[in-house]
Order: structure tokens, then sequence, then C-alpha cells
């Protein structure tokens, strides 16, 4: 495969600034406890732990976020600035804030798609729009939430705090176990190393993956089954580790070569995974 794409400065400094406002919410929550209960029921239903602890950030930050990103937003892409001003004036909704965050992070499509046509919204700028604004609240809860619960007895395709499905795989240095990476939280849990992310097949004739030249930190993994891709990551060829988004942003060039190929890669949550 070719060498990669050069991503523009310009984008990588408008996602730069959207996680510098993702930071600003950072760690604000109260301490969320689990109790031995909710652990066993966590594994047996095989339900994201927010399912448990429920989702309730506070309507004011809420509001600022959705601020904050709008600003960023319009500062780097200013021919949106139209469509923007529409999911910006939601913030006037106050009260109900938390809810449309929480409907979004559950991806109640129904409830996305009557908001969106009720205020004449973009869809595509709102759901980009409110995946950042919604990702340091739920990555809150699982910093919150790490070391209350085994990884180890989670063996899912999906996030056990969250749901959503990953961004990409990590292979970690020293043990050189396969890590999914949460494209929401950014929670990181074990995964078997030769099973497709999307699809379970464990196939070894099936599942393949593929390189770009001079390039030992990066490979995609793909399934000829589900035609399911993830990019993975070799913890052990490089010296640290870069903010995820960023990551994903600058390997974006992996994206381009394997959906060329014909092979997709499912985003958001895992369906069905709200369960109350």
């Amino acid at each position: 495969m070719p060498k990669e794409l050069l991503v523009p400065k310009e984008i990588l400094d408008f996602y730069g600034e959207l996680i510098k406002v993702q930071d600003k919410f950072s760690g604000d929550l109260l301490p969320v406890t689990l109790t031995e209960k909710q652990k066993d029921t966590f594994i047996n239903e095989k339900a994201p732990l927010l399912n448990f602890t429920g989702f309730h950030p506070e309507k004011e930050k809420v509001k600022q976020a959705l601020l904050e990103v709008c600003r960023v937003t319009v500062e780097y892409r200013p021919q949106v600035a139209d469509k923007l001003a529409g999911i910006q004036a939601l913030a006037d909704l106050e009260e109900e804030l938390p809810k449309v965050l929480e409907r979004f992070l559950w991806q109640d499509k129904s409830y996305i798609s009557e908001l969106v046509e009720q205020h004449r919204l973009d869809g595509n700028l709102t759901s980009f729009v409110f995946f950042n604004v919604l990702k340091p609240f739920v990555a809150n809860y699982a910093r919150n939430l790490e070391g209350q619960y085994d990884k180890n007895r989670w063996f899912e395709r999906y996030c056990p705090v969250c749901g959503w499905k990953p961004s990409f795989a990590v292979i970690s240095a020293g043990s050189h176990r396969r890590l999914l990476h949460c494209s929401l939280c950014e929670t990181e849990w074990p995964f078997a190393g030769l099973e497709c992310p999307h699809c379970s097949n464990t196939d070894h004739d099936t599942l393949k993956y593929f390189t770009v030249e001079d390039d030992e930190v990066y490979r995609v993994n793909v399934c000829e089954r589900c035609k399911g891709y993830i990019k993975t990551i070799d913890e052990e060829k490089i010296i640290t580790r870069e903010n995820a988004l960023i990551t994903d942003i600058k390997t974006i060039h992996l994206d381009i070569l394997a959906e060329r190929e014909g092979y997709i890669k499912e985003v958001g949550i895992s369906e069905n995974k709200k369960t109350n």
C-alpha cells in the first residue's frame, strides 16, 4: 500500500481546539460507585455500565460546552455558520439540554430525527457537534468507573462503559494484548487477537490486514466476511501515544485506503445497548 497522505495543518488545528474545549469539561463529575450487584449484572446482561449509573450531566456545563464547540467549529469552518446558528440556538433549551445529550448518547434515532426536523437543522452537522459536546461528559463517567469493574470479564465488541463501538485497536506494549479503544469515552478493554470486532468472525482465513509502505506502527485489520475494518496501532513501535482523536485524524489515509477496497467502519453505539 502507498505511503500516508499528509493531513492539512488547519484540520489538525481544528481538532486540537476541539480537544482543548473538551478538556475544560473533564473532571467535574461527582464520584460514581457501583454496587456488587451492578458489577455482576453488567457482565451477565452484557449491558454497559451507564445503564446502571445513569447519565446526569449538569445543564449549565452542557450549555457552555455546546456554545464552545459551536464557536470553534464556526471559527475553522465559517462556511457552515448559517447551519450552525440553529444548533447553537439549542443552548436556549436550558432544562432540556441534558436530555438531548442523553438521547445522543443512546443514539435515539427517532428523538434525534424529530429534533432535527423540528428545529430545521443539518443532521450531519448536528451529530458532529453533539458528539464533541457529549465526549468529555461520558469520558468523565468512564474515569470515575475505572478500577470498579473487571475488564477481563468483558468480551464484547462494544464499550463496557457506554456501549459505543471502538474507533481503533491497540497492541499493548509488553503484553502484546489486543485492546479496543472506545470512540466516545476512550475506555480500552481486552479483545481476542483473532476475532472481528464487528461481526465476531473467528475464521482466520477471512481475517487479514494490510499496511502502508515503511510504516510499522499502524495497520488495518479487515474481515472478508462482513467487510468491516479497524485501524490498529502497535504501542511497541511508538514512544508516546497521542490523543486518540488526533491519532484517528492523522491516520485518515488508512480509512481512505480501506474504503477504496470496499471495507466499512461501523460507528456510533452498538445496537440495543440501552436496557433501562
